[in-house]
């Protein structure tokens, strides 16, 4: 988590002309963005008390989804102000900062009571929730990289910025609001719940192609993003010895990039086919099947996560 690679590999962005060295840089943070969410999901297990780590992820994510809401605004203010070079400095700045606090972070990693086991780098245990969380963050994931798109080619807005804001103060909001609800409910019945809400978002944006269907179907997508992550994460942390938590969350890691990169491009793949609004639609088959395979995990009595 502390490194200063990600800044400059940001920063080295203002100078690149070559789309190979482009592809190199993005590749670049994207092992950084792996190493960090591995560590820093490791590092809430070992933080948060027993019981409450589906309250802990609610509090730990406020940051990313307040990145989502004034990030955009944050980009096109740089943009405006002196084009792509200052964009990008701007993100190189902020991910210098973020470097600089990860030194303020304490030295976590509990050990486990018994001796240790054989090393694993993919946590079968782990891998049936991973699938349902990545249900939900690839059509997030798909939402979010088409809405702009939509909102200035389809509907004739001048920015995608007050939607994504929206968007993530509704995220922001619920899981201040609700911190404690993933864990005082079944996780994997919350998790089917936002499931359903999130493709029922979908569906509307994709149906209703005017500006207000636009902001009501994202308020629905946000409030089930809002505890989806929480629940699942709840249900895989509960089952989990801690020196099991590197392996288990490297597992979650996997899935999660495989949503953020195959969301876009499965619906990237229906709009060059049809256009956008049936992109939503169709899309929104992706969380709506996750939500019905979670919740048959739901019925079973005492659906946890094991090794």
């Amino acid at each position: 988590m502390r490194c200063t690679r990600p800044p400059l590999a940001i920063l080295a962005h203002t100078v690149v002309a070559d789309l190979a060295v482009l592809i190199v840089l993005r590749l670049v943070l994207g092992v950084a963005e792996a190493l960090f969410f591995v560590a820093g999901f490791a590092m809430l297990a070992d933080l948060a008390p027993r019981g409450r780590e589906g309250e802990a992820l609610s509090f730990n994510s406020l940051a990313l989804y307040l990145g989502i809401a004034f990030g955009p605004l944050l980009g096109e203010l740089l943009l405006g102000v002196g084009g792509f070079p200052v964009a990008w400095v701007g993100a190189a700045a902020l991910a210098m900062m973020a470097a600089l606090l990860s030194l303020l972070l304490p030295v976590t990693g509990r050990q486990s009571a018994g001796p240790p086991g054989p090393m694993v780098l993919i946590h079968r245990g782990v891998a049936w929730p991973s699938a349902g969380l990545f249900t939900g963050v690839a059509a997030m994931a798909g939402f979010l990289a088409f809405v702009a798109i939509y909102g200035r080619d389809d509907l004739a807005m001048t920015g995608s910025g007050p939607v994504l804001l929206v968007f993530g103060l509704i995220v922001v909001g619920c899981r201040v609001a609700f911190a404690k609800l993933p864990d005082r409910v079944p996780p994997f019945r919350l998790a089917s719940a936002a499931l359903g809400l999130i493709a029922v978002g979908m569906v509307v944006t994709g149906l209703v192609t005017t500006v207000p269907g636009l902001f009501i179907g994202a308020a629905m997508m946000a409030v089930g993003v809002a505890f989806v992550t929480p629940a699942f994460f709840a249900a895989i942390a509960r089952g989990l010895d801690p020196s099991e938590r590197g392996a288990a969350f490297g597992t979650v890691s996997i899935f999660l990039d495989l949503a953020f990169g195959g969301g876009p491009v499965v619906l990237g793949l229906i709009v060059d086919a049809a256009d956008i609004p049936t992109a939503f639609l169709l899309g929104a088959l992706i969380p709506a099947f996750g939500a019905i395979a979670t919740a048959f995990v739901a019925l079973r009595p005492r659906a946890v996560v094991g090794p």
